[in-house]
């Protein structure tokens, strides 16, 4: 009794770890409605001057969809136009027109021959979901010390476990201490990232390499004669 009472404890203290992460992703991802749908009707400018009516989903004011990680469906395909067309042994019952909050578009026709009632509909849906991220990588595409990276977003990691860095003064995933001198990691740290030779590391014991390996030695500059340095800028040379 007293271990299916643990395993079940076990089960519902995993199940809360994996609820609080996927929470802590969410929150980090901005989610929101966004976009306003917008519909006319006018004449074309064929000879015919056909009736036609478009309907798209418009950026708020003040706000734009570029402003997103991304928005779904892509705001840039609702965008519908349609025109009254009508077979010639038919006639126009409804003419084309904007419903449903300037989403949709339609126009209807009947045929007496067929007995027909039809038409043609159109709907956009607006506005869309998009998700803005709230804190992103730099350009290395390295988070900050407190954070992973998934999928182009950091996400606050749910746990750091830091030692003490080793006699000789590494870490064990390799990398230098941290500003506190500790050597703190996660599970959370993914690839290692891939720095060129003069690029300032970040302060966090996620692995990395090197563009070039081994990167080529700073130059020495030695004193021989003992009067100091006189250096010209970089424009001399």
């Amino acid at each position: 009794m007293n271990y299916r009472l643990l395993l079940l404890l076990s089960l519902l203290l995993f199940l809360a770890s994996v609820s609080i992460k996927i929470w802590m992703v969410k929150a980090q991802r901005q989610r929101k409605q966004v976009g306003t749908p917008s519909c006319n009707v006018f004449v074309s400018n064929s000879a015919s001057a056909t009736k036609c009516a478009r309907t798209k989903c418009l950026s708020p004011q003040g706000d734009s969809f570029e402003n997103y990680e991304r928005c779904t469906p892509d705001p840039y395909t609702q965008d519908k136009q349609i025109c009254e067309a009508v077979p010639t042994d038919c006639e126009l019952t409804q003419s084309v027109s904007c419903s449903d909050g300037d989403r949709t578009i339609s126009y209807n026709y009947y045929c007496p021959n067929s007995n027909l009632s039809t038409g043609n509909t159109l709907t956009i849906i607006c506005p869309v979901t998009c998700t803005k991220c709230l804190v992103k990588p730099n350009l290395y595409n390295q988070c900050p010390r407190g954070y992973y990276n998934d999928n182009g977003c950091c996400i606050p990691r749910e746990q750091i476990a830091c030692t003490t860095p080793a006699i000789n003064g590494s870490c064990p995933l390799g990398g230098p201490p941290d500003e506190f001198g500790m050597c703190c990691s996660s599970a959370d740290c993914g690839e290692p990232v891939v720095y060129p030779c003069n690029a300032y590391l970040p302060a966090n014991n996620c692995p990395y390499t090197f563009e070039q390996s081994p990167c080529p030695p700073s130059p020495v500059l030695i004193d021989v004669a003992g009067n100091g340095f006189d250096l010209t800028d970089a424009a001399e040379g």
